[in-house]
């Protein structure tokens, strides 16, 4: 028993030993760069934060406060926040700063290794295969799927044009219809089901996530299993993968059968306006074509990504009354190497 704990004790030393040597050497290689003030030992200024629901305000007072670049410890883990454009450019537009940081390793588990999470050599080979499908011939001819749920969404605000509402379920909800339609040729119906287990999942997951990212818990795998966002992350994670690997199986299997029929001019006209999903079923790497989990993986990559993106893009429109304008910045995790 003494033995267990000896050891125990000597791999927590051994862990914490670590993480100062690599905090170190990052704080080291970034002392061009003010600190943001008033950091607890170890904690950093996770606290700042809170579960997440703080973040924005956060760093926007960072940003206000320390100047127009500075980095912040939260928890074990240093971050550049910034509002210098040439800066991000610099950054976004490099060719050798590919591989993720460890925040995305959250994301495994829902994503894989679609392109958001891939490393350097795989990041390459799926940008090659999913660039064509966004390009302005192909989005073009989803303008009616925008159209139609656009109408869907008008019609619902409308209903509420005399009430104070939060908007970010109703765009989100839009956003999700939009993009099931156009990258999965399938309508989940999210504006008019808003109690679909399919639509609270995504929606569900992108919350799990931000809170797990400045969660002293979630922040370690161990740890994070301790709490209820796992169980409800798996419960998630489940209804997702099913629901994408079912499509990614029947447009194949569709697909198949439609190569074995005779090709009119209705079935190229249909056929030019593939989504996203038809387009990964055709694609291929080193000759051969990519797997379902290889499909879905992407297929799923994409649709956080927007949901996301809008996801942001509402909340920080919520500062419009707090702020004197808007405060544009980004946040990039620091690594030792």
């Amino acid at each position: 028993m003494a033995f267990f704990v000896a050891l125990i004790a000597t791999f927590f030393v051994g862990w914490l030993c670590y993480q100062w040597y690599t905090m170190w050497t990052i704080k080291r290689k970034l002392a061009w760069i003010p600190e943001v003030p008033g950091g607890l030992p170890v904690l950093g200024n996770i606290l700042d934060v809170g579960s997440g629901k703080d973040v924005l305000n956060a760093l926007t007072k960072y940003v206000t406060n320390a100047g127009e670049i500075c980095t912040v410890q939260l928890l074990y883990q240093k971050y550049i926040i910034t509002t210098d454009y040439d800066f991000l450019e610099f950054v976004l537009s490099s060719t050798k700063i590919l591989d993720k940081g460890n925040d995305y390793r959250f994301f495994d588990d829902w994503l894989g290794s679609g392109l958001l999470l891939a490393n350097a050599s795989k990041w390459r080979r799926a940008r090659k295969i999913i660039t064509p499908s966004f390009h302005f011939s192909i989005l073009e001819q989803f303008i009616d799927v925008f159209e139609k749920n656009g109408k869907i969404l008008m019609h619902k605000l409308e209903d509420m044009c005399d009430q104070e509402i939060n908007l970010q379920p109703y765009i989100t909800s839009c956003t999700l219809d939009i993009i099931c339609e156009s990258a999965m040729g399938v309508s989940v119906h999210a504006q008019e089901n808003i109690d679909s287990e399919y639509v609270f999942a995504v929606k569900d997951m992108c919350r799990i996530l931000i809170a797990r990212m400045f969660s002293p818990l979630g922040r370690n795998n161990w740890t994070y299993k301790l709490t209820s966002n796992y169980y409800k992350e798996k419960k998630h994670l489940n209804v997702l993968h099913s629901r994408t690997k079912s499509v990614v199986q029947a447009r194949r299997k569709e697909a198949l059968d439609q190569s074995k029929q005779d090709t009119g001019d209705e079935d190229i006209d249909r056929k030019k306006k593939l989504a996203f999903l038809d387009s990964l079923l055709l694609a291929t790497i080193d000759g051969r074509p990519l797997t379902d989990d290889e499909i879905r993986e992407e297929v799923d990559t994409f649709m956080f990504a927007v949901i996301f993106l809008f996801m942001l893009i509402c909340a920080y429109f919520s500062f419009k009354r707090k702020y004197n304008g808007y405060i544009c910045f980004a946040v990039l995790p620091c690594r030792s190497k």
